[in-house]
């Protein structure tokens, strides 16, 4: 099968809002041993002035550099948890307000050593759609459609290899832009949540411009490239420019530095 793509946006809010639906977490992580098993809740509301039938499936994504995701049936690819998730219920019907509870248990295998992840995908059953369709109907955290998707990563917390490394920090000039690009590579087989600080640090004066924290997910085995504009109100000068990647409390932070002129 054909993987669709779009923009897949992680944590950005605690509560994901679509036309008339909203459902809470955003992302669910489960931290389990091999053979553990545990359960949690999403909690679904009906924000419509009508009565909602709603579905929940289970599918497949994976991300590319830039964020965008493909998504696949459930347990298409090597790394879903998709068969060890159980949905209850799977479908659910609400009144206008009303708000209900699913429940999402897992159980992972004995053998089960590895990160995965999966995707749930709730939408109106009503206008229930094909994986085919899915990219003009699926939100992740805009408020644009009836159809949310809700990930589910499944992390040991012992077993695997944490590393990440930033990389080919570069500066790009155009006629219009002004920015920069890094790349993240997550080279262990767990995921990596992390925090990117980035200091413009003026070599003449010393004063230093930091940059909002952002915070990004990259996946096993993955690369994920980080992007971000000069600040317009930055000073003419000299500065050296310092992109810190801090992803985990027991590895030091990595780091890439770049000298520049701002003219």
């Amino acid at each position: 099968m054909k993987p669709l793509y779009i923009a897949f946006l992680l944590l950005i809010s605690s509560t994901l809002v679509a036309q008339n639906l909203n459902v809470t977490p955003a992302k669910v992580n489960f931290n389990l041993e091999p053979g553990e098993s545990y359960e949690t809740e999403l909690i679904i509301r009906n924000t419509a002035t009508k009565k909602q039938k709603i579905n929940l499936t289970l599918g497949d994504f994976v991300l590319d550099p830039n964020g965008q995701s493909a998504f696949s049936d459930a347990n298409s690819t090597s790394f879903s948890c998709a068969d060890w998730l159980i949905l209850s219920p799977s479908f659910v019907e609400l009144n206008p307000n009303q708000v209900k509870k699913v429940k999402v248990k897992i159980q992972v295998p004995e053998n089960g050593v590895t990160t995965r992840w999966a995707m749930i995908f709730v939408e109106p059953a009503e206008e229930q759609l094909s994986v085919e369709k899915a990219d003009k109907t699926l939100t992740l955290g805009a408020e644009v459609t009836t159809r949310v998707g809700i990930p589910i990563f499944q992390n040991p917390r012992t077993a695997g290899i944490v590393k990440a490394d930033i990389q080919n920090l570069k500066e790009v000039k155009t006629d219009s832009t002004h920015y920069f690009t890094s790349e993240i590579l997550n080279e262990g087989d767990k995921l990596i949540e992390g925090e990117i600080y980035t200091v413009f640090s003026n070599i003449e004066t010393g004063e230093e411009v930091e940059m909002p924290i952002q915070n990004l997910t990259v996946l096993p085995k993955n690369t994920r490239n980080y992007i971000f504009n000069l600040p317009t109100d930055l000073p003419k000068g000299k500065y050296v420019l310092t992109v810190v990647l801090d992803y985990d409390a027991e590895a030091d932070q990595e780091g890439i530095r770049l000298d520049l002129e701002v003219q």
